[in-house]
């Protein structure tokens, strides 16, 4: 076996460690710290019948004051340190086994597979991360721009807010410990929280529940406090730690000491890197001074909310002229509210306009949080001026001053964001101003009508717009007597407006959102998500909502069934779609390699499968596969239909089965009333979700 020279107390190369679950080879020594000695190792895993060779890393509990025996390779130490030793060891498994709990519940924290005792000491076995950390980005690619760098912090912030809500710190954020999670197609794209080395555990009442205190420190990452032990759990040393984490992914270089620290100099190095917000909230998070940081991660977070505003000497083209950002006064509701000038710039850009600058207000608002091209809501905006007066222009929205090439008000679209822009000496009335602002909420809600589409970490996803209505749920005569007792009887049903996902929930965002793909038909990321339970559901959509502010949901079997339907465009198919169960589905007959004429058939040798999905054609509403491809839960449990008018049913109020719609491509044909249920923690190759909003 070879040995390792510049690491001489790691296990040599080739060394076959046994753990809990299987062997592990070691093939490389990562690192050493004064805890530990993290590997690389390769073993034999088996999946189904199949045995496949994977790799993992492996962190050994070997302080810096132990030795390891010629022989048995077992950690020795003297005798005089041996009780820190097992303290030490102790709390080294009882940390391992936490996080091992854990990581579950975040996929921005490493895996945990399995903990286990050997060789006189103990080790973890965690996923191994091939996409480098955060320094090789800065080294390859230079500095990180702002959105950049808030795409990795922000789910790092949140992993580290899942720690701190179980009483855990971390104690040693830094850009080496934030590696990138590869994606299924080879983008490293997803960071990952590591290096649990010397993170401590606390008791509710906020002492350690550890023997000893953590006096691990990183120079640049640690805040003062921290050097002189950890006592007290407090989430403020982690922030100090993600806050110089920031500096360093905008900047390419660590910090100096938190005994040196100086805010005058790092707003300095900020500038122009990021917007005023942002730094900001940097700043604040290395405040040398505890009280001076965010108490909390959501604080912390919060701080970089209005980063969504433009940038300060930003120019936004209006209807009359242009107005250049001067700073951002408020953000709340989905507003955002800036100080702003016109000048040189509006007739450099050929609108009308003088020279001499003007003062304005000028309010955005993103439409329905569609993104739209300039210009494209181009309908009257009468409404939207309750105050006429002498120089208003039909069709640009606005209102002319006396003095020439001055607007007082005008209204204008620009890129998906609605603008409004009020002069600062027009002065109109608080209830003139008020009265434009419902206006223009009440505007807003009615085109968020439209289809929105939403990215998360780089995956787009488009919900579809229902207009509630009343239609009749079950076994409907156009279902012919293809139907099933628990389709009947018949109802009516009164449903409010709502939106549904355009398709079922993709493998790419089910990755983009937990980091990991349970699906069994892999190689296209359009494909459906499945092997996904109920449960699994819920904690996706948990963390898809954090991502992204909304409450997403699973749909009521009410809303699935009148979407499959078509709504109130709704041509009265047998199928979600057609009544031709081919031109819109994925099922039995049709996803394999051949087209299947019997109902006996093999679906292995057949190669039957899932299939990207939109790629049949969709129903009245625009909505694709609600016939096939996979089963899609709802959130209803299941129950006996009732004969009884309802309105926004939900079903009974609890149960042991919850409901399944749709059909797959495992199954016979599906009417769009056809109903399917199973337990919660059930989870199978043909059943995945939509979302509802």
């Amino acid at each position: 076996m070879a040995t390792n020279k510049t690491f001489e107390q790691a296990l040599p190369v080739g060394y076959n460690l046994t753990g809990g679950d299987r062997d592990y080879e070691i093939e490389k020594v990562l690192g050493q710290g004064g805890f530990g000695i993290t590997y690389r190792v390769k073993a034999h895993v088996r999946v189904g019948t199949i045995t496949v060779t994977t790799h993992f890393a492996v962190k050994e509990y070997f302080p810096s004051v132990c030795w390891r025996d010629a022989s048995t390779l077992a950690m020795l130490y003297p005798p005089t340190q041996q009780l820190d030793v097992q303290e030490g060891l102790g709390d080294f498994l009882g940390e391992g086994r936490r996080l091992q709990s854990i990581c579950k519940l975040n996929p921005h924290i490493v895996n945990v597979n399995e903990v286990f005792e050997a060789n006189g000491t103990a080790y973890f076995v965690m996923e191994y991360l091939s996409g480098g950390d955060i320094t090789g980005m800065v080294a390859r690619q230079g500095t990180l721009s702002e959105a950049a760098m808030l795409s990795i912090i922000t789910p790092v912030a949140e992993a580290l807010q899942c720690l701190h809500d179980n009483m855990m710190l971390h104690l040693d954020i830094k850009p080496e410990n934030i590696v990138m999670r590869q994606s299924d197609d080879g983008r490293p794209d997803v960071p990952v929280l590591i290096d649990f080395g010397v993170s401590v555990h606390f008791r509710k009442d906020g002492k350690p529940t550890t023997k000893k205190p953590s006096k691990g420190v990183t120079p640049g990452y640690s805040p003062a406090e921290q050097f002189a032990g950890v006592s007290r759990f407090d989430p403020r040393l982690d922030i100090y730690a993600l806050s110089a984490t920031c500096y360093y992914m905008l900047t390419g270089r660590s910090p100096k000491s938190a005994f040196e620290v100086d805010t005058a100099e790092l707003r300095r190095d900020l500038a122009g890197r990021a917007s005023d917000r942002t730094i900001d909230a940097i700043v604040q998070g290395m405040s040398r001074e505890a009280g001076g940081r965010p108490a909390t991660i959501a604080q912390f977070l919060k701080g970089f909310k209005a980063t969504c505003a433009l940038r300060i000497g930003s120019v936004v083209r209006g209807n009359y002229q242009n107005y250049a950002i001067v700073s951002v006064i408020d953000e709340t509701d989905g507003d955002i509210h800036y100080a702003a000038t016109t000048g040189q710039d509006a007739t450099a850009a050929g609108q009308p306009g003088g020279t001499a600058k003007v003062a304005y207000d000028l309010w955005s608002q993103r439409i329905g949080d569609n993104v739209l091209a300039a210009g494209q809501c181009t309908a009257s905006r009468e409404w939207l001026l309750p105050d006429r007066k002498a120089g208003f222009a039909p069709g640009q929205y606005g209102f002319k001053s006396q003095k020439p090439g001055v607007i007082d008000f005008e209204y204008f679209v620009n890129g998906g964001v609605e603008y409004v822009a009020v002069r600062r000496d027009y002065k109109p009335t608080p209830a003139w101003m008020l009265q434009l602002r419902q206006l223009w909420h009440k505007h807003s809600r009615k085109v968020s009508s439209q289809p929105v589409t939403y990215t998360v970490r780089g995956v787009s996803f488009t919900m579809v717009a229902v207009e509630g209505g009343t239609f009749t749920m079950g076994a409907t005569a156009e279902q012919g007597n293809d139907t099933h007792d628990s389709e009947k009887p018949a109802h009516q049903v009164t449903l409010s407006s709502y939106s549904i996902g355009q398709t079922e929930v993709t493998q790419a965002l089910w990755l983009a959102v937990m980091g990991s793909n349970p699906s069994r038909f892999t190689g296209n990321l359009q494909r459906p998500v499945e092997q996904v339970s109920w449960d699994d559901c819920q904690t996706f959509i948990t963390k898809l909502n954090q991502m992204t502010g909304k409450n997403f949901r699973l749909p009521t079997e009410a809303e699935w069934e009148y979407a499959a339907r078509g709504g109130n465009r709704s041509k009265g198919y047998k199928y979600a779609g057609s009544n031709n169960i081919g031109d819109v589905a994925w099922f039995w007959r049709n996803s394999g390699d051949s087209y299947l004429t019997g109902r006996e058939w093999d679906a292995d040798k057949n190669n039957n499968r899932t299939h990207p999905v939109g790629s049949k054609s969709p129903n009245e509403l625009g909505l694709y596969d609600m016939s096939g491809n996979v089963w899609e839960w709802c959130q209803d449990w299941y129950g006996s239909y009732s004969s009884e008018a309802q309105t926004n049913p939900t079903g009974p109020a609890s149960g042991s089965r919850r409901m399944m719609r749709g059909g797959s491509w495992y199954f016979l044909a599906c009417s769009v009333s056809y109903r399917n249920d199973n337990t919660p923690s059930y989870a199978y190759d043909d059943l995945g979700l939509r979302l509802a909003l």
